[in-house]
């Protein structure tokens, strides 16, 4: 999805535009959804390539985001094009699993029907690919204790729980730095000069 230098890898999120984006995709190609993306006022260009050989001239975009996207794709490939698309001083914004948590795995092969073939939760080496593959790489680290609130989920406990374990993990995470690879979610935001 391209926006005015963003281009997005659904799911992508974004308030206004990311509501219309989810009703259009429910009924793609159809006259409803052109008459609820005009009553929105949103512009939204759908197109369909391959992200690791992107037909955009280079430097076209600004900002380069999706969500749990990067794990399923061919990483040098998509650091390569996404760099050769991103305007200087551009950046990309992803949030993506990891794969070195030994409860999550457990989970994820216990539950294969979720899974598709492609998938490859990112593990230290990705990372580095990443670090490797732009001028610089920030790296925040989410979901390692908040799991426990998840029996919680459907109760008026799970947000403050969540809250309160949410402040665990980043002390954890300042204390003990080699904790963060074990947490379920990555947000990556990688620029070019």
């Amino acid at each position: 999805r391209r926006r005015e230098g963003i281009l997005s890898f659904p799911p992508g999120r974004a308030g206004r535009e990311q509501a219309a984006m989810e009703a259009a995709l429910r009924d793609p190609g159809s006259e409803a959804r052109e008459e609820m993306l005009a009553k929105m006022e949103v512009s939204i260009e759908f197109l369909v390539m391959n992200c690791e050989e992107m037909k955009f001239p280079g430097n076209s975009f600004d900002v380069i985001f999706g969500n749990s996207i990067l794990h399923h794709l061919d990483l040098e490939k998509t650091f390569t094009e996404m760099r050769r698309v991103l305007r200087p001083g551009g950046i990309c914004l992803f949030t993506e699993p990891l794969g070195h948590n030994l409860l999550i795995n457990t989970y994820r092969r216990l539950t294969p029907h979720l899974r598709t073939e492609d998938e490859h939760p990112f593990m230290h080496s990705d990372i580095e690919l990443m670090e490797r593959s732009y001028d610089s790489l920030r790296k925040d680290f989410y979901h390692l204790s908040t799991f426990a609130a998840v029996p919680f989920g459907r109760t008026s406990l799970f947000e403050p729980l969540r809250n309160i374990l949410h402040s665990v993990d980043q002390s954890l995470f300042q204390v003990f730095p080699f904790l963060r690879h074990h947490a379920w979610m990555a947000l990556l935001e990688a620029k070019v000069n």
